[in-house]
């Protein structure tokens, strides 16, 4: 038995997905710079959602790696906020001589 809020959520996930592909296709063609920013405001979604998809930002990394056709490469920004995924740890957290 189908449950109704399951599957209107999983059709959500779906649009923005798509939407998240369009904007990585509309970037490479533009030739424009590919940032996780950039293409959530493009896809009208919150950045988290690309976070918290790995598949969509491998996507994002591997479009903006690739050389345009004039040869130059795309910026992205691979340094932004960390994910919930991400735990912090005081630099006297670390093993001796790896603090930076």
């Amino acid at each position: 038995m189908a449950n109704p809020v399951i599957d209107g959520k999983r059709a959500d996930s779906a649009r923005r997905r798509e939407r998240v592909l369009k904007a990585i296709d509309a970037a490479v063609k533009s030739g424009g710079d590919i940032t996780i920013s950039s293409l959530a405001r493009t896809a009208q979604l919150d950045r988290t959602f690309l976070y918290g998809h790995p598949n969509l930002l491998e996507r994002v990394h591997v479009a903006a790696s690739a050389p345009t056709e004039d040869g130059r490469m795309a910026a992205v920004s691979r340094t932004s906020k960390p994910t919930s995924r991400t735990r912090w740890r005081p630099t006297s957290a670390l093993p001796h001589g790896s603090g930076s």
